[in-house]
């Protein structure tokens, strides 16, 4: 019989050591959250600022202001407002409401990328797809499924790798440089997504 076990840390600051690793949940509100080490299952956590530089093996929810993934989680990022780094690698899915994201060249996500507000910056590479409303959304790096989003800019790097369609609603048309490649169709429409009405 196994018992979910959870532990909660607050303060002005909550280290997850490497040689203190925590083998359960984990649910933390400080200032400054960093996960050096190992959590085996899920981390919850309020914070200014939260670093992963370790493992988490489950999910991480998290409201921040700043979110920096350098280690790995084992399956999905979902965070509410800040900036959002990723140059690590997250197995799942990374959901971001309300934030800036970027995920580095060295950074992945192994599933979709879904976010809502603020902007998106791809350098490294997503298994899924890239969806969501947002200021901004520059794609580059690789994007194994489709583009579908509404931005008031959305800019194609020439390194740019997309697996399935680019689909987009902007108020302008982005340029896709020839030496970016998508696979599928491209499909723009012109509207201003933050118009009234």
């Amino acid at each position: 019989e196994t018992a979910l076990a959870t532990e909660t840390r607050r303060g002005g600051e909550v280290v997850v050591p490497v040689d203190a690793p925590v083998r359960e949940d984990l649910y933390a509100a400080a200032g400054q959250v960093r996960i050096e080490g190992a959590v085996s299952g899920d981390v919850t956590a309020l914070g200014g600022d939260i670093q992963i530089d370790g493992e988490v093996g489950g999910s991480v929810n998290a409201l921040a202001a700043r979110t920096e993934v350098s280690g790995s989680i084992g399956r999905s990022l979902r965070v509410a407002g800040g900036w959002i780094e990723v140059s690590g690698r997250i197995a799942g899915d990374l959901v971001v409401a309300g934030g800036s994201v970027e995920v580095s060249s060295g950074g992945s996500v192994g599933g979709d990328l879904i976010v809502t507000g603020g902007s998106v910056v791809v350098r490294g590479q997503i298994g899924g797809d890239v969806s969501g409303n947002a200021a901004r959304v520059d794609v580059g790096g690789e994007v194994r499924g489709s583009v579908d989003v509404v931005a008031s800019q959305v800019s194609i790097a020439s390194d740019a790798r997309v697996g399935g369609d680019l689909i987009y609603t902007s108020p302008q048309e982005a340029s896709v440089p020839p030496n970016a490649e998508v696979a599928g169709e491209v499909r723009y429409t012109s509207a201003n997504p933050f118009a009234a009405g």
